[in-house]
């Protein structure tokens, strides 16, 4: 096990020529306070073909969504297997796991601040000779957050996923009412215009 530190990249996956990038980042004016608070994934013939995640802004509570990276998501001659996970309010993603292989992502596990473990993928049919098994943890106090990778063009998968390590938000719970009302103020703000 890696222990990667703060601000460093977690890396799944392989590079390929064909392929073009997303960034989860690109959806926020601000990381700070954020934490994933949900993934849900696609499977296809047991690689990862798409992955959608939403964010939960731990002051006001507020969520937002991030697109579908998935290809085939609108192809409705393609069946996935479909899994999701929700997290608590206060519990974080602190460990990764997972087995690629030369084509794909086969196998993504989870280990939460909560020791709460979830896997998902299958390695059945699908390892072969370039199968790697990666396992990186945050440190202390840090946890995986804003996901951004690579979609195939030619073969329509999940090519690579990054996650980055960031502080878990500290909110101090003596003036957590009074920071939240200020947070909530300042979305309004934003939502307004």
């Amino acid at each position: 096990m890696e222990i990667l530190e703060e601000g460093e990249t977690y890396f799944i996956g392989n590079y390929h020529k064909d392929e073009y990038s997303f960034d989860d980042l690109r959806t926020f004016k601000t990381k700070k306070y954020f934490k994933i608070s949900q993934i849900s994934l696609n499977w296809k013939n047991n690689i990862l073909a798409g992955i959608q995640v939403d964010y939960q802004n731990v002051l006001t509570r507020g969520f937002i969504s991030t697109d579908w990276h998935c290809t085939l998501l609108n192809d409705s001659k393609t069946s996935f297997k479909k899994d999701s996970f929700s997290l608590e309010p206060y519990e974080y993603i602190v460990r990764i796991q997972a087995i690629t292989t030369q084509k794909g992502i086969c196998l993504l596990g989870f280990l939460t601040s909560e020791n709460r473990i979830l896997s998902f993928g299958a390695v059945d049919g699908v390892l072969d000779a370039t199968a790697e098994f990666v396992d990186h943890a945050a440190p202390k106090g840090y946890h995986f957050n804003y996901i951004s990778g690579s979609l195939g063009l030619i073969e329509p998968i999940v090519r690579n996923l990054k996650f980055e390590a960031v502080e878990i938000p500290q909110v101090k719970m003596e003036f957590k009412e009074e920071i939240f009302d200020i947070a909530w103020d300042l979305n309004n703000l934003m939502i307004r215009g």
